[in-house]
């Protein structure tokens, strides 16, 4: 775990009118994987901007094929953006997400955000 030392740069076209717009959250009770879940609602058509929050996961994935469950007590939440940048740069989202991210909450909790690979958050972790 590293806590972040810089800034997180953009990879958005800030003239996006889409920035900012997040077009609807669901919550479930339990998700295999909100990132599978979200990924199958984005192929389905859904919007820019949606969000899906699980209160606990059961088949998380992870390097190397890991497997894991999420425990309820935690936010487990997925983003759907459609990325603006080129291509060849979208694998860098989940690092300068994880980090933005981070900075943000780091300014507004008493403890300490540290940045998991890639994109995992702990507080005071």
């Amino acid at each position: 775990m590293v806590r972040p030392k810089r800034r997180a740069c953009c990879l958005a076209d800030k003239s996006d009118s889409r920035s900012g717009n997040w077009a609807a959250l669901t919550v479930l009770a339990v998700s295999e994987s909100t990132n599978a879940d979200l990924k199958a609602r984005a192929e389905a058509g859904a919007p820019d901007g949606t969000a899906l929050r699980a209160i606990r996961q059961t088949g998380g994935k992870g390097r190397e094929g890991r497997t894991w469950e999420s425990p309820e007590g935690n936010l487990y939440l997925s983003f759907l953006k459609r990325p603006l940048a080129p291509k060849a740069r979208w694998a860098e989202l989940s690092f300068v997400t994880g980090i933005a991210v981070a900075e943000v909450l780091d300014r507004h909790t008493a403890g300490r955000i540290a940045v998991k690979w890639p994109n995992d958050l702990l507080l005071d972790g």
